[in-house]
């Protein structure tokens, strides 16, 4: 239980560093400005960061993941949207993922260059297709 006494105790620390040591403070601004200026104003993201982000985004990247492991992309496969939508909500509740609306899966589709055509009134997504169900090679409780 430390007790303060005395003149160590600073009721009011903006102003004890404003009477204290407010050169410095604004030479340390000022040294910061002109960093930034000399760079034109975009400050470098360090490599550790960067490294962060990437491994984070590699993690939760949930579209780049289904499309891997249930997907075959060639610009001559096709698959209906209806398909591709059931395939992605049966893989995310097999991993216990939250599963994201039609809305998101089409727009992550599309952000990924994949083009929505409409062939005899039935939707399709050009340059993929789902891969042939391999589940009987991996169920062995039957």
């Amino acid at each position: 239980n430390a007790k303060i006494t005395g003149k160590s105790d600073i009721k009011n620390y903006g102003e004890y560093l404003f009477d204290n040591a407010g050169e410095s403070i604004l030479a340390w601004v000022i040294e910061g400005a002109k960093k930034v200026i000399e760079l034109d104003y975009q400050i470098p993201v360090p490599a550790c960061v960067q490294k962060a982000i990437d491994e984070y985004r590699t993690q939760n990247d949930w579209f780049g993941h289904f499309l891997a492991d249930k997907c075959e992309v060639d610009d001559s496969y096709k698959e209906s949207s209806s398909a591709l939508y059931q395939a992605y909500r049966n893989y995310s509740m097999d991993c216990n993922e939250y599963i994201r609306s039609t809305a998101d899966f089409y727009f992550a589709l599309e952000k990924a260059g994949f083009e929505r055509i409409k062939v005899h009134n039935k939707r399709y997504f050009k340059g993929l297709r789902l891969r042939a169900d391999d589940s009987a090679d991996e169920d062995f409780l039957n």
